[in-house]
C-alpha cells in the first residue's frame, strides 16, 4: 500500500524534455513513479543541432593517473556528434561517444578504440548532454580527463563561456514506442 503522505518531487533532466520524478515511500521500499509532464512549451524548444561558438580549454590532474592533462573543446559541424580525439605517436585517434566504445566502467567511464583509451569521461559527457550540445570535438592531451572539482560544474561553466551556435540541421528525434520502466519494483 502506498503511503502518499511522504511525497517528494524533484526534476530529472532527459535530453530535450524535463520530467518530474515523484518519489513515493512504500512500506520499507522507495519507488519512483515517472510521470510525463513537459515543463517547456513545444514552441520554445529549439529542435536544431547545437555546437559551441568558440574553442575553450582547461587543464588539471587526472584522478586515477595523477598525471597532468588538458582538454580542448572545439566547435564541430552538424551531424558530427560528440567525438573525443587523442594524439598517439603522431597520429590522431577519434573516439565517438557511443556505448559501443565504452571499454570499462570500473571507477570511471572509459572510452576506447583500437587499444587506445580516454579515461574518466563521465563529467564531460554530463556537461555536454546537460547543455544539449549535439556536436563537439573534445581534444584530450593525456590519458584521462582532468578531475577539476570532481563534478561536471567546471565543464558546464567552461562550455557556457564558449557560447552556442545553432545549425540548420534538425536534431534526431527518438520516439518511444512502448513504456520503459526502471527502478526497484520489489
Amino acid at each position: 500500500m502506498l503511503n502518499l503522505c511522504e511525497k517528494k518531487q524533484s526534476l530529472c533532466v532527459f535530453p530535450h524534455i524535463l520530467y518530474p520524478i515523484l518519489s513515493v515511500k512504500t512500506d520499507s521500499y522507495c519507488r519512483y513513479i515517472f510521470c510525463y509532464l513537459s515543463l517547456m512549451k513545444w514552441e520554445e524548444v529549439n529542435m536544431n543541432e547545437k555546437t559551441i561558438k568558440y574553442s575553450v580549454s582547461c587543464e588539471g590532474i587526472g584522478l586515477h593517473s595523477g598525471k597532468r592533462s588538458s582538454v580542448f573543446f572545439h566547435p564541430a559541424p552538424a551531424g558530427w556528434g560528440i567525438v573525443f580525439v587523442k594524439k598517439v605517436r603522431n597520429r590522431l585517434i577519434y573516439i565517438k561517444a557511443e556505448s559501443k566504445n565504452v571499454v570499462s566502467t570500473e571507477f570511471a567511464t572509459n572510452l576506447g578504440l583500437n587499444g587506445e583509451k580516454i579515461g574518466t569521461v563521465e563529467h564531460v559527457l554530463a556537461a555536454i548532454r546537460g547543455l544539449e550540445i549535439d556536436n563537439i570535438l573534445v581534444e584530450v592531451q593525456g590519458d584521462e580527463i582532468p578531475v577539476m572539482d570532481g563534478s561536471a560544474y567546471p565543464f558546464v561553466e567552461l562550455l557556457l563561456s564558449a557560447g552556442f551556435q545553432l545549425s540548420d540541421k534538425p536534431r534526431k528525434r527518438y520516439l518511444l514506442k512502448k513504456n520503459i520502466m526502471w527502478g526497484d519494483f520489489n
